[in-house]
């Protein structure tokens, strides 16, 4: 913040009192009072929340995200709900978890997935190409939501941190033909448990001072 925004945060903060005084001048400090609180972030941010914003045409592909309207290059982070690929809700993504998130500047990202066994040939890798494509939307759009696009954080639990896992260190993605965004990698970092279902080649892409 300048010295021109701090010294009109004062002034707007003082204007109350101020205005009660005979010799104040009122006709300058609400104006600029108004301008300290266009200038300064921390005084007119807001939190903010767009739920089931859709990444693909499966009713189970749609996400939640909350963010901040003061966020300016913010970190993103995905939180991947559990279920054994066969039940979970983005509801995981809980007040708590949100509150921890945020009080970091960062931008939560909580995504739904297809589900395995619910009358669809869906598979485990199935679900992750969905949290992936949810993943290269919110890259593609990370501005809209003040974020940066080069700070994306993937993390789960139990079939989520297998998400997280194959979505941060998978090399090529074979996009369907519904994906609206297609990168070849997603360049995120997956912070993720251990889960017998992770195949050696991925696991061995992990490096010492990774997250595990």
């Amino acid at each position: 913040m300048n010295h021109l925004s701090i010294h009109l945060a004062n002034l707007l903060s003082n204007a109350q009192s101020s205005i009660m005084k005979p010799k104040s001048h009122p006709l300058i400090i609400w104006p600029l009072a108004w301008i300290a609180f266009l200038l300064c972030p921390k005084l007119n941010s807001v939190p903010k929340v767009e739920k089931n914003l859709s990444y693909g045409p499966h009713e189970r592909q749609v996400m939640d995200v909350y963010w901040d309207s003061g966020y300016e290059n913010a970190p993103i982070v995905f939180t991947i709900h559990g279920g054994g690929f066969k039940k979970g809700d983005k509801v995981y993504c809980n007040a708590d978890m949100r509150k921890l998130y945020a009080g970091k500047g960062c931008i939560v990202v909580s995504p739904n997935y297809r589900l395995v066994g619910k009358g669809e040939p869906i598979t485990k890798d199935d679900c992750a190409l969905d949290a992936a494509m949810a993943v290269a939307y919110l890259q593609a759009n990370a501005k809209r939501f003040g974020g940066d696009p080069k700070r994306i954080l993937s993390t789960g639990y139990s079939a989520g941190g297998y998400i997280s896992a194959w979505i941060a260190y998978r090399k090529n993605w074979d996009w369907p033909s519904y994906a609206r965004h297609k990168p070849r990698k997603l360049n995120i970092v997956g912070w993720f448990g251990d889960s017998p279902f992770l195949p050696p080649d991925l696991i061995s892409q992990v490096g010492p001072g990774d997250p595990p």
